[in-house]
């Protein structure tokens, strides 16, 4: 076949062309044609509404495929018009200008619109996600669409209740909102990042962060609440948060409690902006879904968020540079650093009958990790505390380090580690600790570590701070999730058909000495009870006779091990 027959079969005109251009480009097309009109009226919404709805289903293949085929076409069918002067190509070729104008067109209104609705959510962080999303398709509807200057319904960030019944899996049609919500929201802050200044892209993702929690929340009908807020310091002091983390709707929730805490002094008004977070490479920026498609990669590269790599051995250069580039976040650019201090997600816990219980706080990564003793916190969170606390007193700055932990509960229940059914209808919970102030009088005479073992009094020094401090979070997450009572209750609760009152009363006295800084025993417990159900009687068993022998640390260390061998990691 020459190319001229091939080409003729493509482009030439049939009757369905008209119908189904028709379909593609009927949003531009009124949008063009009533271009003088706008309507801010909400009568009129769920019109647009559906036409914007329409406009997003269709415009991704039409502004790429379609528009490439009508660009070849239009040279094809002007070449003949020309060649053979033939008024039926001259047509055809002027349509397909025509739609590829309106298709121009449009791109620009949604452009414009974009940065439109990045403002209106920049000044009402507090807009109702259903209101804000409404807004958003209509922007892209067949009529201009006028934005209210304040929005109609708001909602309270400290405590978002959209329940609705009892829990059920999402169905894939409300995943697929809260992908296109998610996507959505990552694009706004990427063309936001493109025309704005950073300090107005700031502000923008605060707003956002808040916009997308209350989204995911409502799309998840979940009754999400933060506990314990009288607790959060105001805005102004270099602070971190460091959250617990079971889910990776941790990471879409946790902007949230910044929301609740009061205002500065000064009354700041950017109460809410985003803090900086340290983030996996490996999941947000080398994953092509995270990275692309969804795009949160592409927004938190555009936020100047940090990129941990996990990839390979992790080495004391690699560490510093990370602690380094967080502590110029705090310390120079004023950002608020957001720290998952557990690394990854925690293991999954079930109850009895294969219930989603929450996950565990000891118990977390790979098998060899969880072995160890005490490797549950990466020390990061202390020595980045550290850094900042010692690069403010240098600068004779009078502020002191607020580390901020918060427990998050709940979201090992709504979609655990090694999931991807989400649950709705689920309470959670940010509870907010005991705030850990790190003055300058604290740090002085530590000396930053030069070399990747310490050589002098101050470095020593310095790897004992961070110990010590390391200690003090870990002891206030484990407050704010409540991790021993609930292990200690479920303990006793399972041995009592096993022993006879003296025995309990025994085992009782010989847990009392586990209820300080050493926290072995409950890691142990921990680990227990994220293994299968029909393991657990034999296993608490076990544990129970080691606590009425007094076993050693070693004898409870070497049990865990065999413990965390029976772990589904």
């Amino acid at each position: 076949m020459e190319w001229y027959s091939l080409a003729d079969g493509i482009f030439r005109l049939r009757w369905w062309f008209v119908p189904a251009l028709a379909a593609l480009y009927a949003v531009p097309l009124f949008r063009v044609a009533g271009l003088a009109f706008e309507s801010g009226s909400r009568a009129f919404m769920p019109v647009n509404r559906l036409f914007g709805l329409w406009e997003h289903a269709v415009f991704l293949p039409r502004d790429t495929i379609v528009t490439a085929y009508l660009a070849i076409g239009f040279l094809w069918h002007a070449f003949w018009a020309l060649e053979l002067e033939s008024p039926e190509h001259a047509y055809v070729a002027a349509a397909a200008i025509a739609f590829m104008g309106a298709g121009w067109a449009q791109r620009h209104f949604r452009r414009e619109g974009h940065i439109a609705i990045a403002e209106f959510a920049r000044r009402n962080p507090s807009v109702h996600p259903q209101e804000f999303f409404d807004h958003f398709v209509c922007i892209s509807g067949a009529v201009r669409h006028r934005l209210p200057a304040e929005p109609a319904r708001t909602v309270d960030h400290a405590h978002l209740d959209f329940r609705n019944g009892r829990s059920a899996k999402l169905r894939w049609p409300t995943l697929l909102c809260g992908a296109w919500s998610t996507a959505w929201i990552a694009r706004l802050l990427v063309h936001g990042s493109d025309i704005k200044d950073h300090r107005w892209l700031r502000k923008l993702a605060g707003s956002l962060s808040l916009i997308w929690a209350s989204r995911v929340a409502q799309l998840m009908r979940a009754e999400v609440r933060v506990d314990g807020k009288e607790l959060l310091p105001a805005k102004g002091s270099p602070q971190m948060f460091l959250y617990t983390h079971a889910s990776f709707l941790d990471f879409a929730l946790a902007s949230l409690a910044l929301a609740a805490r009061p205002q500065a002094a000064e009354g700041g008004s950017d109460r809410n902006s985003a803090p900086s977070f340290l983030m996996a490479r490996d999941h947000f920026r080398d994953n092509l879904f995270y990275y692309r498609m969804l795009g949160l990669g592409r927004a938190a590269e555009a936020l100047g968020m940090i990129f941990v790599d996990r990839k390979g051995e992790a080495t004391p250069a690699r560490a510093r540079g990370v602690v380094w580039a967080a502590t110029e976040k705090m310390v120079e650019e004023k950002y608020e650093l957001g720290v998952f201090p557990q690394g990854t997600r925690a293991v999954s816990c079930v109850g009895r009958s294969g219930e989603r219980i929450d996950s565990a706080y000891y118990t977390v990564g790979s098998r060899s990790r969880i072995k160890k003793d005490g490797a549950h916190l990466k020390k990061g969170a202390a020595f980045i505390a550290a850094e900042s606390a010692m690069e403010i007193a240098a600068a004779g700055r009078p502020d002191d380090v607020k580390i901020v932990p918060i427990a998050i509960r709940g979201t090992g229940i709504a979609c655990p580690r090694g999931r991807c059914d989400i649950l709705s209808n689920v309470q959670i919970r940010l509870v907010v600790g005991e705030p850990i102030s790190v003055a300058a009088k604290e740090v002085a005479g530590l000396k930053s570590p030069e070399q990747d073992e310490p050589a002098t009094k101050g470095e020593e020094r310095y790897f004992e701070f961070a110990n010590h401090l390391l200690l003090r979070i870990d002891a206030s997450l484990k407050a704010a999730a409540g991790v021993h009572a609930v292990l200690e209750r479920r303990f006793f609760e399972d041995i009592r058909d096993l022993l006879d009152a003296n025995e309990l009363e025994e085992v009782s006295l010989a847990v009392k000495p586990w209820r300080g800084d050493d926290f072995l025993f409950h890691a142990v417990l921990d680990a227990i009870y994220c293994c299968r159900p029909a393991a657990w009687r034999r296993l608490v068993g076990e544990l129970a006779h080691l606590m009425l022998n007094f076993a050693s640390r070693e004898d409870l260390l070497a049990f865990k091990g065999r413990v965390a061998d029976e772990i589904p990691v």
